[in-house]
Formats: C-alpha cells, structure tokens, sequence
C-alpha cells in the first residue's frame, strides 16, 4: 500500500495489473478507467491504463496533485469504463468492428464494477 498526500487527507491505493476479456478474446487497444464510485463511498481521482496486444494493463493514478502517475488506484468501489483505441485511431471508423456497447463508455451506464483493495492485486474484467 502506498498513500498519495492530498489537499484535505491521504488516498489509499492499491496496485491493479490486470486483463480485459472480451467474448473470450483479449480486449487489446483499449484505455480503461477506474472511475470511484461516490455511491459506494469511494472519492478520489480516476486510474487510468491502456492494454497491450495480450489485454493486458497496469493502472495509474491520475493525482491532480501530483506531478508524476502513481501506480495503483484508489482503494475502494469502482465503475469501470471502456473506451475503444482501434475505433478512435480509424478516422471513418469503417471497418473496425464494435467490441462492446456505448454503455461501457459512461460511468452512469457501465455495467462493470470493481473493487480495489490495499497491496497489489491482479484481477480480469470480462465483456460479454
């Protein structure tokens, strides 16, 4: 566990490497978003990682108070946003087949949910 100091109080974060699965294959070329989830009591700044050819990512802090990303997440319940990379990088976006539904892009829509705890943790979120 690592604390990031704040204006008011300290943010517990945990460290999150992990896997986006999508309908059984790897979700490569997608940012994902740790939103804190206020209706579950968890405040603080987003985390944010974008996965590899494998779906793979690491999550960082994005601390408007710090200079530098901290590795990790706030600790506590999260809605969890998918954006697409390939759908964003093709300028018509002919082609490009859609992954998942406009849902997964809003913290108020997103079906997703994660929690984070203290220390490193791996976890796997699964579209279906």
């Amino acid at each position: 566990m690592c604390s990031i100091a704040g204006c008011a109080k300290p943010y517990k974060v945990g460290e999150v490497d992990g896997t986006v699965v999508i309908n059984g294959q790897p979700g490569h070329k997608l940012r994902v978003q740790f939103v804190p989830d206020i209706d579950r009591g968890t405040k603080g700044p987003i985390s944010i990682a974008e996965t590899d050819s494998q779906g793979r990512f690491t999550l960082e802090l994005k601390d408007p108070q710090s200079a530098a990303p901290t590795p990790g997440a706030i600790v506590g319940w999260h809605r969890v946003m998918l954006s697409d990379l390939q759908l964003a990088e093709s300028p018509t976006g002919q082609g490009v087949p859609i992954r998942f539904g406009p849902e997964y892009t809003q913290p108020g829509s997103t079906p997703l949910r994660q929690e984070v705890k203290e220390g490193k943790q791996e976890i796997e979120i699964k579209v279906p």
